[in-house]
């Protein structure tokens, strides 16, 4: 059956089944309420009897509403609160028989339910199985999504049975969406990700289709792994990559029956085709992509069936003369290593003083090296350098003394100091005003003006560092607070006549009478 006319048997899944009632349980609602009726007139306008006659009629009430809306759950819950009523023989009988009538049309609905839903199950593993392109599951996966939606109000929700098949089907469209994305993963060569959409379909509780069937569709499609070895155990030198190229791809295309991969051989593939293209483009004297050549740990190599190190390596010191635009007579020599030959290059462009050269080899370095911020500072100081050398050109003096002296402040290797002094002493020599404003904008640089928080909208930002708004409270003690207070008159004290001296024949003062303690 084609997948598109399973859509139908889906679809029936998807009716919320109504609560209408059956021709037999309406017969046995109208029964119960004319007994109700017949009740509450035998009881008449007794006063000993009146709360009984409210609670009968508020239940005939109730009652009435469900069968006017032919609603089997208004009626079930109406049943339910039934039991405290002191209810006579005849409308006991006429409820049992209501209950009855009730759980058998529960009962007719639930089969018929999980019967449908199991229909939907079962044309959706139909489905899967049909399916050729992601395209085809779409209207599947929607109509489990639809059905799984539908069932799941307050009485499928309470029936165990079907709580367990509305479970199914969520578990059915998860695999369907899996099934799809590995279609779509094989259909635009995502190799790796094919795979892994096999096998976590393989590893599902609950699958539309058997498991055998998924692990022989990843083990019936990967390739033979002594064929791959024995075909990338002849690459030895970069010519050798072509051929590689051809006879594995050729293996792995006669994998491809029922669209699976084989992922460490796929990507070993890729990295051949890259690594070979580079090359060809070296040799035609086109452009190449550095980083293509650049090792890593999340390189696309990573755990595939073969090391590129060693073609990597060769493809490096071909290339890389002619990317760092180096002399022509500047060669790699037998055997040299990407870092021998990368360090003898820095070397060279330092003793020519061509802070270009040697900017662009350490460029490259950090390229292929990933190195740390060190190596940054290293560029830092070249490109200073390389500046002030054009800023002498410009006639910028100013500006040349500043990134000059930052140049040789650094240290670094890649800075020509001998050519950097010539070039500060002849500035100091034909331009001084220059020269000395230079030097005060490198010894004194300005300072980074700080931004006044007090004229923002809200005053009580929090200033960056504060660890208060409103300041330190271990520093907001007492405080005081001086004011001016007017000075006091003092009185002016009387002038005592001074003693005589016995040197001048007077008397000596007394001296002060002793003071008495008091017990």
């Amino acid at each position: 059956m084609h997948p598109k006319k399973l859509i139908p048997i889906l679809l029936a899944c998807l009716t919320v089944h109504s609560h209408a009632l059956t021709p037999e349980a309406t017969k046995a609602g109208e029964e119960l309420a004319a007994a109700l009726q017949e009740e509450i007139r035998e009881l008449g306008p007794n006063m000993e009897q009146r709360n009984r006659v409210m609670t009968a009629q508020q239940y005939l009430r109730v009652l009435q509403s469900a069968l006017g809306q032919q609603s089997g759950r208004e009626l079930a819950q109406a049943l339910e609160n039934f039991d405290t009523y002191e209810a006579g023989e005849k409308v006991n009988q006429c409820a049992t028989a209501l209950r009855i009538s009730l759980n058998n049309e529960d009962a007719e609905k639930t089969k018929k339910t999980i019967s449908e839903m199991e229909a939907a199950i079962a044309a959706a593993a139909e489905a899967v199985t049909r399916a050729e392109n992601p395209e085809d599951l779409d209207k599947i996966i929607g109509s489990l999504s639809r059905a799984t939606r539908s069932s799941e109000d307050a009485e499928s929700y309470n029936n165990p049975a079907i709580r367990k098949m509305v479970s199914e089907i969520g578990s059915a469209r998860q695999f369907a969406i899996g099934w799809q994305d590995y279609l779509q993963a094989s259909k635009s060569g995502n190799a790796a990700q094919a795979v892994r959409s096999l096998n976590t379909l393989a590893t599902q509780n609950e699958s539309l289709i058997p498991r055998s069937r998924i692990i022989a569709r990843l083990t019936l499609e990967q390739a033979d792994e002594d064929e791959i070895s024995m075909v990338l155990d002849q690459v030895k030198k970069l010519d050798d990559m072509k051929e590689a190229i051809r006879k594995l791809g050729g293996l792995l295309a006669g994998s491809r029956n029922s669209s699976s991969e084989n992922p460490g051989a796929r990507e070993t593939l890729q990295t051949l085709v890259k690594l070979e293209k580079t090359y060809r483009d070296s040799l035609a004297g086109l452009p190449v992509n550095i980083e293509v050549l650049q090792y890593s740990n999340d390189s696309s190599d990573r755990g595939s069936h073969f090391d590129t190190s060693a073609l990597r390596a060769a493809l490096l010191v071909l290339v890389l003369p002619r990317v760092l635009e180096l002399p022509a007579e500047f060669k790699p020599g037998p055997g040299e290593t990407v870092d021998a030959f990368l360090a003898r290059a820095i070397s060279d462009a330092n003793h020519r003083e061509d802070s270009e050269a040697a900017m662009r080899i350490e460029a490259i370095r950090l390229t292929l090296t990933r190195s740390s911020s060190m190596g940054d500072r290293e560029l830092e100081a070249a490109r200073d350098y390389s500046a002030g050398v054009k800023q002498v050109k410009a006639k910028q003096y100013m500006l040349a003394v500043v990134s000059l002296q930052k140049a040789l402040k650094s240290g670094s290797d890649l800075v020509p100091a001998g050519k950097a002094g010539e070039l500060l002493d002849s500035i100091r020599k034909d331009h001084p005003k220059e020269f000395e404003e230079g030097m005060m904008e490198f010894l004194t640089p300005r300072a980074t003006p700080e931004y006044d928080y007090s004229r923002m909208p809200y005053r009580n930002y929090l200033q960056p560092g504060a660890r208060f708004r409103d300041g330190d409270p271990r520093a907001q003690g007492g405080t005081t607070i001086v004011l001016p207070v007017p000075g006091k008159e003092v009185p002016k004290e009387t002038t005592k006549p001074a003693a005589p001296s016995p040197a001048a024949g007077g008397k000596p003062p007394e001296p002060p009478a002793p003071v008495e303690k008091k017990e």
